[in-house]
């Protein structure tokens, strides 16, 4: 948890104040062109995130982590150097995709959580309340950087963007102390712990992981969706209490699920979050 608490510091909502100050009064942009520069930034968001998953596969999730906190660093590092329009269009090429970076520590963290006895709500909370601390720290601090890299005779406004960049190395120092197996392990041993849990219900063994998935957006939603997904698959018995379930959507998904491994597809939780929200809308 400690390398995705530190990766929400150079969080797009923490550097935005800072880069409009900078981009503005140092790079030069008018209003026109800080609009189109901020809506640059929005579509690398989008893009970056498609391109999460296949890098996960590619680089496996220890490595993709890693490529992250480098072009973190690479890219906010263009910004404090340069101070020209090129090197800021060109940084934010290089950062998009990093856009994810947190994508694969916050999943095995997650499950690591679950293994430990915690419950994803639990683990959420907790974790949502450091990274609340870390939006209401990193703002401010960047601003100090920035003002007191030009006061007094100094003229060195990009620090703070170097600042931004560090906080991606100390993330990558700590995601050095954790090994491959580590990040592996976490899913299957968390996948165990979901499996026994649910041989232990008395009620319905599944509707309660279905309302969490349902009222939350994003990897830890799909993680659930997925576990479910792949446990009704190994149990026709449970298949059929939970296709039935909210209208036939279980159902919607599950002929999904299946589709997709007889085509052998291996799909990334954001793409299983589609899977979940196309079936929620029929």
């Amino acid at each position: 948890m400690i390398t995705a608490v530190i990766q929400c510091f150079p969080e797009g909502k923490n550097v935005s104040e800072t880069l409009a100050l900078y981009i503005r009064d140092v790079v030069g942009m008018s209003q026109d062109a800080m609009s189109i520069f901020y809506s640059g930034f929005g579509t690398i968001m989008v893009f970056g995130g498609r391109l999460a998953g296949p890098f996960q596969k590619a680089l496996g999730l220890k490595n993709f982590t890693t490529f992250c906190n480098v072009l973190t660093l690479a890219g906010f590092g263009l910004w404090g150097t340069g101070g020209k329009l090129w090197a800021m269009w060109l940084g934010l090429a290089i950062l998009m995709p990093s856009m994810e970076r947190r994508s694969a520590t916050s999943a095995a963290a997650t499950d690591h959580a679950v293994v430990a006895g915690m419950g994803r709500g639990e683990y959420q909370a907790s974790f949502a309340n450091f990274r609340a601390l870390a939006t209401a720290f990193a703002p401010w601090m960047y601003g100090k950087i920035y003002t007191w890299s030009q006061s007094e005779g100094r003229s060195q406004p990009g620090l703070a963007f170097w600042a931004m960049g560090g906080f991606a190395m100390i993330a990558e120092v700590v995601n050095q102390t954790i090994s491959s197996r580590e990040y592996d392990a976490a899913f299957t041993e968390a996948d165990e712990v979901f499996k026994q849990a649910i041989k232990s219900r008395n009620r319905d063994p599944l509707e309660a992981e279905f309302e969490a998935a349902e009222e939350s957006h994003g990897l830890e939603a799909t993680i659930s969706l997925y576990n479910i997904l792949k446990y009704m698959k190994t149990d026709t018995e449970e298949k059929k209490k939970i296709a039935p379930m909210r209208g036939g959507r279980w159902e919607v998904m599950f002929e999904e699920f299946e589709k997709k491994e007889r085509q052998d597809v291996q799909l990334d939780h954001e793409a299983w979050a589609k899977v979940y929200l196309d079936a929620t809308k029929k």
